[in-house]
């Protein structure tokens, strides 16, 4: 199993909320893979920064380092599939594209709090409540 991690799934980790810490526990352990895109953690960190402040921000970016999630960086194939993406489906923000293609690409479960990117077809997704 394959988890992709969003801006939200992973506040709520942050927050204490039980199922986010249940899918982070099997990414720890190694029973499951846990993906996150770059671009998804510049998103943590500055929302983090407007409610929490730079230094909380700071120290939250720092914790997730040290869970073994993967880092992907956007690569130029990626780009082109990306932009398709946006074009087919202009109500998501470019971050939910990036996550919808890299949960896509890695035929993982793209874990959200976003009602939008459950419409989308060919993308497992599981939508946390709270």
């Amino acid at each position: 199993m394959r988890l992709i991690w969003d801006t939200g799934a992973l506040s709520l980790f942050f927050a204490d909320h039980s199922e986010a810490k249940e899918y982070m526990r099997k990414v720890v352990t190694k029973q499951v893979a846990g993906y996150i895109p770059r671009l998804i953690l510049a998103e943590f960190f500055y929302k983090c920064c407007q409610k929490f402040g730079k230094e909380v921000a700071q120290v939250r970016l720092v914790a997730l380092r040290q869970v073994p999630l993967i880092e992907e960086p956007i690569k130029e194939v990626d780009v082109l599939e990306i932009g398709i993406l946006k074009t087919k489906h202009p109500e998501l923000s470019l971050a939910d594209c990036v996550l919808v293609q890299l949960a896509k690409k890695k035929r993982g479960t793209l874990l959200t709090t976003e009602e939008g990117i459950t419409q989308i077809k060919g993308v497992k997704v599981y939508k946390f409540e709270f």
